[in-house]
């Protein structure tokens, strides 16, 4: 049977339900009214309705517009003037299927009959609720509330099912955090951080956009469009009996989810575009690890390393933003919450590069559906949780990314190169001929040493004992020595190393000065990053490259 396209509107005294159905014989058309319920059937058309409050049969009609091939059944409510609520959440309305997956339960019931005299009284056993399907089908769930398994064959590649776990029902959620850290830790680099950080204004549009939660004179009882109509027609509705553990990881869920969302929304000035489920995928811990957080600063830290080592723009600042574009949104309420989740949804479906409809069958829809049901969850409750994350702080340190150690670091390299440079300068101004001359001859004399003798080695530490070493050597060759010949390279010795490192880096500079970074092994021994050539002009500031970082483990 085919699901109708239908609307429902209502007035004081009743609920009118607009039904398009064409090419049906009205002769077979069956209307059935009783307590909640509400079915039409006109083959092959049929559409079953549950609604919020009791209507009456008595005193309801139907007519038939031909030229619409629409059928207008207006329904009596039993109490006159009582609004019913929720009528254009049209899945909420859909008769829920008989047949559902719950999950089953083991109790040990005392056997009265073959009780004996010594036997000793047996204890009811408790599983806990996260280890139900674990302990009844070998499998760690995942999906909405952890409630899917088997969804993905063992086949099945990365690649594939979009999902960064190659067989997530083999992992263990406490697994599946610690392999997703472990793979930010390998991701972040410390170059394009520090990039980022200089080039603000790259990206400082994402600032200035307007997203729709920003407009003024927004109204809560807004009407959903007909494409969001269609949508919520295409969901086939459920109830979800969740516990406060699974209700509370729902709702993280969806923090990250709506992190995701703005951060795509500001970087694509909400016009969206093809890396768009991308960028929601990857920054979700949800959706690309399928991991299950439960506590609300630990979902804030998860969204905001993700966004510092995988999209475009990876900025602290811009995690900050998104942070207060989520508190917005919950604040707003159940329906705009939800517009959003269709959105992404949308998104999801559309796309073409990569199977990402999966990531609907496995969230969305769920969320989707479930932010519907006005008894699990409502506008008040979502106020609250705006609340919370208003009122949770997520510093650069609780990130585990030494981000104020790079921070500084950076400033304090591009605060000595600017007074070098001065120095530099003046020294070059106030020379006379016969210093020139002098400073010619003590060039070529290096030369003939070795290179090693024209580096000049400075360390820049900071607060937490990292000491990154800084190297200063000449722009151009040195005058009078000879051109080198073409299709030979000179070999330049390593520079002296100062100090140990926490990690290796290597950038270049502004006018001759570069950034070499060493890092020192556990044998003393020290390895040497290649250099690059030293940009031109101060106005590029610290780094045009710098080599892949990987952070030590404090712990």
């Amino acid at each position: 049977m085919l699901l109708p396209n239908f609307t429902i509107t209502q007035d004081e005294k009743y609920v009118i339900c607009n039904i398009h159905a064409p090419y049906t014989k009205v002769s077979d058309v069956d209307v059935h009214i009783a307590d909640f319920d509400f079915a039409f059937f006109a083959k092959p058309y049929l559409l079953k309705l549950k609604f919020p409050a009791k209507v009456l049969d008595e005193g309801s009609s139907c007519k038939f517009e031909v030229d619409k091939g629409d059928y207008v059944v207006s329904i009596l409510k039993k109490k006159k003037g009582h609004h019913f609520v929720g009528l254009d959440l049209l899945t909420s309305l859909l008769k829920p299927e008989e047949k559902q997956y719950k999950v089953p339960k083991i109790q040990v019931l005392k056997d009265e009959k073959n009780k004996g005299s010594d036997e000793e009284e047996v204890e009811e056993i408790v599983i806990p609720e996260e280890h139900f399907l674990r302990e009844l089908t070998n499998k760690y769930g995942y999906g909405f509330a952890n409630q899917k398994s088997d969804v993905f064959p063992k086949s099945m590649t990365c690649e594939a099912s979009v999902l960064f776990l190659s067989n997530p029902d083999q992992v263990t959620l406490q697994d599946r955090i610690m392999k997703m850290e472990e793979a930010e830790i390998d991701k972040f680099d410390v170059s394009y951080y520090i990039e980022n950080m200089y080039s603000l204004d790259e990206f400082k549009y994402m600032f200035d956009v307007k997203p729709w939660w920003n407009e003024k004179g927004l109204s809560k009882e807004f009407e959903f469009d007909s494409e969001e109509r269609e949508t919520f027609m295409a969901l086939s509705n459920r109830d979800y009996l969740l516990t406060d553990n699974e209700k509370q990881s729902v709702l993280m869920g969806l923090v990250s989810v709506l992190f995701a969302y703005a951060y795509d929304v500001r970087v694509t000035d909400g016009d969206g575009c093809v890396e768009s489920p991308w960028n929601i995928q990857i920054i979700s811990p949800q959706l690309s690890w399928c991991c299950t957080i439960n506590d609300l600063k630990a979902t804030g830290r998860g969204c905001y390393r993700r966004v510092l080592c995988y999209p475009l723009y990876r900025h602290y600042d811009l995690c900050e933003l998104m942070w207060k574009d989520v508190a917005k949104i919950l604040a707003l309420g159940v329906r705009f919450t939800l517009r959003c989740l269709l959105k992404v949804r949308n998104i999801f479906e559309s796309a073409d590069q990569a199977p990402y409809y999966l990531l609907n069958r496995l969230y969305i829809d769920d969320y989707c559906i479930w932010l519907q049901k006005h008894n699990y969850v409502n506008d008040e409750q979502l106020m609250e949780l705006s609340k919370q994350v208003t009122t949770t702080i997520i510093s650069k340190e609780d990130l585990d990314l030494k981000l104020s150690i790079v921070e500084d670091a950076a400033k304090d390299f591009v605060s000595s190169s600017g007074e070098s440079s001065d120095d530099d300068s003046t020294e070059t101004d106030s020379s006379s001929e016969e210093e020139s001359d002098e400073e010619s001859g003590e060039e070529e004399e290096s030369q003939e040493e070795g290179l090693n003798d024209s580096y000049r080695s400075e360390e820049v530490p900071n607060s937490s004992g990292m000491k990154l070493l800084l190297s200063r050597q000449p722009s151009s060759p040195p005058a009078g020595s000879a051109p080198t010949p073409a299709g030979e390279s000179v070999e330049t010795p390593p520079p002296t190393v100062i100090g140990n490192l926490l990690c290796p880096a290597a950038a270049t500079v502004p006018t001759g000065r570069k950034l070499i970074t060493v890092l020192s092994s556990d044998d003393g021994q020290d390895e040497e990053v290649n250099e690059e050539e030293p940009t031109q002009g101060i106005c590029e500031k610290l780094i045009q490259e710098i080599s892949s970082v990987k952070l030590d483990d404090d712990k």
